[in-house]
């Protein structure tokens, strides 16, 4: 029999209602079967769903790409965030949310109208230039390796004109490629690739900082560092480092947007209805 799910569109990581990152957020009583989760995340259309259950400290969420589940979405938590605190009935006194997942917890708290995201930074390697293919390097400077492969330009120029191969990235072992370099105004720009999710250019990407903070902080400092990503629409992020003893955080502060409400019933295609803003 066809489901009814509820769908509110956001957009994260911008000011703007049509820039940053749109993803859709559902939240359940409780998670259905992972492929009725994977198949609404194809049917709502946008770049990634964030699925949501409330648990009895916080929310477990998990991510979903059209394709693939995702083990960790920066914008997709902050959307989900957004939802939460806009809810009616939200009771949160502390202006701050706890979210779970297999993949690490993650806090987003409230500050006026910005939402400021504690991630797990991810641990750098550096990465020999010479063993990656020019249809990857294409000039860059310097490589270092985490989850994501991380490829420093001399110019923010040559970040924009980057030319990704996506054939070629998705035989690469890491999750995404993430071209980055350093800006006349001290802070540091980037594009985001992940073709093997579904995802060929991320258009705001708040995961990346996990690398990119890390990699930056010796040369730029450990923050607030603002930190743009040079995406068709854009992305505008304000990120720092907290070094820990039990491993280092990424605390970054951005924006989102409700811009939308629809229901989707499955199996049949989206339903489109009045816009909420």
């Amino acid at each position: 029999m066809p489901q009814l799910f509820a769908v509110q569109l956001v957009h994260a990581f911008s000011s703007r209602t049509c820039a940053g990152n749109p993803a859709a957020v559902v939240v359940f009583d409780e998670f259905p079967p992972t492929e009725l989760l994977q198949q609404l995340a194809a049917a709502t259309l946008q770049p990634v769903t964030v699925m949501l259950c409330q648990q009895q400290s916080g929310y477990h969420i998990r991510w979903f790409s059209s394709s693939a589940e995702i083990n960790l979405c920066g914008h997709g938590t902050l959307a989900a965030a957004a939802v939460l605190f806009n809810e009616p009935n939200n009771t949160n006194q502390s202006n701050e949310l706890a979210f779970y997942s297999p993949f690490g917890n993650i806090r987003v708290a409230k500050q006026d109208n910005h939402f400021c995201l504690t991630l797990s930074a991810f641990a750098l390697q550096a990465q020999a230039l010479d063993t990656l293919t020019a249809a990857i390097t294409q000039g860059a400077m310097r490589a270092a390796s985490s989850r994501d492969l991380v490829l420093e330009f001399a110019t923010s120029a040559e970040v924009a004109a980057y030319q990704p191969d996506f054939a070629v990235i998705c035989l690469l072992s890491w999750h995404a490629v993430i071209v980055t370099a350093a800006s006349p105004q001290g802070d540091y720009v980037f594009r985001y690739f992940a073709p093997k999710i579904g995802i060929n250019e991320d258009p705001a990407t708040g995961s990346a900082h996990c690398s990119l903070m890390p990699y930056w902080a010796s040369r730029l400092g450990h923050g607030p560092i603002r930190a743009c990503q040079l995406s068709a629409t854009g992305g505008e992020f304000v990120v720092q480092l907290l070094p820990q003893s039990a491993g280092d955080l990424v605390q970054i502060a951005a924006m989102a947007r409700l811009s939308g409400v629809s229901e989707l019933l499955l199996p049949l295609a989206p339903v489109r209805l009045a816009s909420l803003f």
